[in-house]
């Protein structure tokens, strides 16, 4: 790959190869050509994010080390905060370099909650420093480094966005961490109701906005994680013991040809019973006529979704799944 460019001046791909194409690229940086550099920053781009999100945990420290590769680290970034939760368990971020954890903070389209955000920062910061995940093991020598590792990251998180029950159980222990004014100021608003200082900027929430009454992102990240198959994956503790998803219940289709059903006499069916809008549950001014419009009989998929046989709901909703082209990542 390299020989052809300096012989002809041209670089051919039959297929992308990732490896080699980073080799091209550290030889382009090394040997100042800049021309190449972007040339194949671009075509690595368009051609190379599925091998890059396969493979970010073994080349983000090469590829963050080179200070050139600007357009690439943007896009190692960008991937990552459309589908942090691929990166969620213990082991997948624990060694990523501070540029990148930076970057990944600054991003308004972080697909996390706040809190989870907060968390995971800590447990990489205390990865990197080599803590035990204890604290109550910690020594104040042990707050002040991590404090020290944590200084340029801090200042992207959102903390008006925590609530204060969350701030409280997560962000308080670790106060020591913060400027004491900003802590100060987050102790009046979360449990005094007091205005943020007029001097603070206050940003937007994280994440896509989610047209929706009954899930926020947090869920959204959850029902990814069904998707990708991903049986233990959980944003906030990133080992599946999170109670605030213990409810939740995941039930695949046994038999595709009964996943989904339609009938102008009763409503959405999925499975032969397995959740139906009886026929009997007509409307009337907007309301339900019956008490028990729904049914409930697990036969085509693999687990019942309820206790009861019958039952009303509130409200529902249905989401389209649609697969990204991950080599076509919007900004």
């Amino acid at each position: 790959m390299e020989k052809n460019f300096f012989t002809t001046g041209t670089v051919s791909w039959e297929k992308f190869d990732g490896e080699k194409t980073l080799e091209l690229l550290i030889a382009a940086d090394e040997l100042c050509l800049n021309e190449l550099l972007e040339y194949v920053q671009d075509y690595f781009i368009t051609k190379g994010n599925d091998w890059l999100l396969k493979n970010i945990n073994e080349y983000c420290h090469t590829i963050f080390q080179h200070d050139n590769f600007h357009k690439l680290q943007e896009s190692c970034i960008k991937l990552v905060s459309n589908d942090p939760q691929r990166f969620g368990k213990r082991g997948k971020f624990m060694e990523w370099p501070d540029k990148l954890v930076t970057g990944i903070l600054k991003r308004d389209d972080l697909h996390l909650e706040e809190i989870d955000v907060w968390i995971l920062l800590l447990k990489w910061g205390v990865s990197q420093i080599e803590l035990s995940f204890n604290i109550k093991e910690w020594a104040l020598e042990d707050f002040s480094r991590l404090a020290l590792k944590l200084k340029d990251c801090i200042q992207f998180i959102r903390f008006y966005h925590i609530s204060g029950a969350d701030f409280y159980n997560h962000v308080r222990p670790y106060k020591s961490l913060l400027p004491k004014d900003l802590y100060e100021n987050l102790l009046r608003y979360h449990f005094k109701m007091d205005k943020p200082p007029i001097s603070t900027t206050l940003v937007p929430p994280r994440g896509i906005a989610l047209d929706s009454k009954l899930i926020g992102s947090r869920h959204a990240a959850l029902i990814a994680s069904w998707i990708d198959h991903q049986k233990n994956f959980d944003p906030l503790t990133c080992d599946g013991k999170d109670p605030a998803h213990s409810q939740a219940i995941l039930s695949r289709i046994k038999n595709y040809n009964c996943a989904i059903d339609d009938s102008p006499c009763i409503g959405p069916c999925f499975g032969i019973s397995d959740l139906v809008m009886v026929e009997s549950s007509r409307h009337a001014n907007g309301k339900f006529i019956y008490d028990l419009p729904w049914s409930c009989i697990q036969r085509s998929y693999e687990k019942s979704i309820t206790t009861t046989t019958n039952f009303t709901i509130e409200d529902y909703e249905v989401f389209k799944l649609i697969k990204k082209d991950l080599n076509n990542v919007e900004s």
